[in-house]
């Protein structure tokens, strides 16, 4: 619950106030996605992520993006972590090994930022722009991820 108010906080007060070349955003509030425990019931997970997305849209004045693309990677992560039945699966997704972090993480951001921009675009027209914003963002969305990781490890 904690990871929950920090990255809503941080996104809200510190990220969405970020434009790197006037519209790359990172979106660190995915981090508390990735954090949710594989233990946890998956309509729980699903509620969560709704929640966390409903409320970045609040405050983003997104009109639903938010919550349809964490709903869509924390529904992703749960068909992943289904079929996943090696030992590392026990521990969040942020806690894993750093093979894992790449092989589940990037997808996932990837995904998020696809249905965010293809979304708040809508146009098959502008592909070529909805794939770039999506990867410049996924991009720095990973490194603030990482450096979560980071910190969260030591």
């Amino acid at each position: 619950m904690k990871l929950f108010i920090t990255a809503s906080l941080l996104q809200i007060l510190i990220f969405n106030n970020f434009y790197f070349g006037g519209y790359i955003n990172p979106f660190y509030y995915i981090v508390f996605i990735f954090s949710i425990p594989p233990s946890t019931n998956g309509s729980k997970q699903l509620i969560l992520s709704f929640l966390i997305g409903l409320i970045i849209d609040l405050f983003a004045y997104a009109q639903g993006i938010h919550c349809f693309s964490t709903v869509l990677i924390c529904y992703v992560k749960l068909l992943i972590e289904r079929k996943k039945v090696d030992q590392e699966n026990t521990r969040e997704i942020i806690n894993s090994s750093w093979s894992n972090f790449v092989s589940l993480i990037v997808p996932l951001t990837v995904i998020h930022h696809f249905s965010i921009f293809f979304l708040e675009i809508f146009s098959a027209k502008e592909f070529i722009t909805i794939t770039y914003h999506t990867i410049f963002s996924s991009v720095f969305t990973l490194i603030f991820i990482a450096i979560h990781k980071i910190i969260r490890t030591k």
